[in-house]
């Protein structure tokens, strides 16, 4: 009786025992010293993990059926055949694959076949691929999530996500859960795909349409002031303007805007008016009294209101006082702190003096607020501080400012690590007196003052043709200032 040994077939080419001969389970044979019968019309079926091989040949001749995934057979398994056909299961979808046969008789066998080539088809799932979104908007943060897939089986998925879209499946690891959040990522572009797997881990659908994502480690916020003009100051009616002004607001789609001059008088609530103007996810902060004109607009998509309050600052006749809030800018956990104020109007040294005082009461509000945080707190001091260079009376509330904070367009002190990398109209005045050709002077009464930080952008939001004239509705006497910065 010849020597003999059972072979199991590896995963991949065949899911059964297999009887081999003993002289037949190494590469090399020994010469045939028989007569081979050649097989003829050699021919495979294919499925998407299954093929059956056919050929023609005399009854009762015997053949060892060789398959392997590479043309040279180097890792080729072999599967002795008494009939004229094997089946070979359990095979890779889309896969090409090489088959031959050797005539075998007592333990001897042939030469081979030429080799014939073929390719599984692709995988039949009863399943629908998931479809993959991924969420980079957090700093250093990737989410991804997807809809659970449609079946009463219990299911998980296989996801693959990194920066190297070649490296893809090397990255794969199997949740039972439908989102996943990755954090303390490195800058750069993310892929991912996922697909749905049965409780065996076998695959139960195609893997998904790969999706990217840019992971960056900070966000920009954008931050602006803007003296709306009040209702009852003269000028332009805020009904023919309001819609001009929220207009303004949304095209620069602030995350935080300290308003100036929006009174909140029991006839006309122009601070309200102005919120559901501009609509959306945009709230104002609640300390808001009738009468006072101060107040914060947010965007709470991106901010988070932690703490706000105002503070009466000394005053003439109107009720002049710092708003204020500690916000923490949601895509990246960070708090800052933002104040926003309209100082005393009109020339003269008491009137200078009066805004020096209020300036310096402001200043210390906020680092009063700022210490209960550990003193450490992005600061921005925003408004209109009716106060420039040349002004009558003295420039000492601008220095005051200046003395705590960074001016980034830097009218009368360096601006250091706050100037803007990039400047935009910062050739026109801030106060822009309703004319149709606003002033170009440069003069700023509106400040965004801030602490070290990197300032993106500048711009004094003005909408002008190419002679510089305005175009449309004029909103405001003043133009809105906005400023987009990295916080530190």
């Amino acid at each position: 009786m010849r020597d003999c040994h059972v072979t199991w077939i590896r995963r991949g080419l065949t899911a059964v025992f297999v009887l081999a001969l003993g002289p037949l389970a190494t590469a090399s044979a020994v010469p045939s010293v028989f007569e081979p019968v050649s097989p003829s019309n050699i021919a495979v079926n294919t499925r998407n993990t299954s093929a059956l091989v056919t050929w023609e040949a005399p009854a009762n001749a015997d053949f060892v059926v060789e398959v392997a995934p590479d043309e040279n057979f180097a890792s080729a398994q072999r599967i002795p055949a008494a009939e004229d056909k094997v089946a070979i299961s359990d095979l890779d979808p889309e896969t090409t694959y090489y088959v031959r046969l050797r005539s075998a008789e007592e333990g001897d066998i042939s030469e081979p076949t030429e080799p014939v080539a073929f390719t599984t088809g692709a995988p039949v799932y009863t399943l629908a691929a998931p479809v993959v979104k991924l969420d980079t908007s957090i700093a250093m943060k990737a989410t991804l999530k997807w809809d659970a897939a449609d079946s009463d089986e219990v299911l998980a998925y296989e996801l693959a996500f990194g920066p190297d879209k070649d490296a893809l499946q090397e990255t794969v690891q199997v949740i039972e859960k439908t989102k996943i959040t990755f954090e303390d990522l490195e800058a750069g572009t993310y892929y991912a795909q996922a697909r749905v797997v049965d409780a065996e881990g076998k695959p139960a659908s195609e893997w998904s349409l790969v999706v990217d994502g840019e992971v960056v480690d900070n966000v920009p916020l954008v931050v602006g002031t803007y003296n709306v003009k009040c209702v009852r100051c003269g000028g332009k009616s805020w009904k023919s303007r309001k819609a001009a002004v929220a207009a303004t607001i949304k095209g620069q789609m602030p995350d935080v805007v300290g308003i100036q001059e929006a009174s909140q008088a029991r006839s006309i609530r122009q601070f309200d008016q102005l919120i559901n103007l501009v609509g959306g996810a945009y709230k104002g902060t609640k300390q808001r009294i009738s009468g006072a004109t101060d107040g914060i607009i947010y965007n709470s998509d991106t901010v988070k209101v932690v703490e706000e309050g105002t503070e009466k600052l000394e005053s003439g006749k109107s009720d002049r006082r710092l708003a204020w809030a500690v916000f923490e800018q949601k895509s990246t956990g960070k708090l800052f702190l933002f104040g926003s104020a309209h100082l005393e109007p009109n020339g003269g040294k008491a009137m200078a003096n009066r805004r020096a005082r209020q300036a310096k009461e402001c200043v210390a509000t906020l680092k009063a607020i700022n210490a209960r945080y550990g003193g450490e707190l992005p600061t921005f001091m925003v408004g209109d501080f009716n106060t420039y260079p040349r002004k009558s009376g003295s420039n000492a509330a601008y220095y005051v400012f200046t003395d705590a904070f960074l001016d980034p367009i830097g009218q009368s002190s360096d601006p250091g690590v706050a100037e803007p990398e990039k400047k935009i109209h910062a050739n026109y005045s801030s106060y822009n007196r309703y004319s149709r050709n606003p002033p170009k002077y440069g003069t700023y009464i509106d400040y965004i003052m801030v602490t070290p930080m990197r300032v993106l952008e500048w711009e004094t939001v003005v909408k002008v043709n190419s002679k510089g004239r305005f175009v449309g509705t004029i909103p405001s006497d003043h133009n809105m200032l906005r400023a987009t910065v990295l916080l530190p």
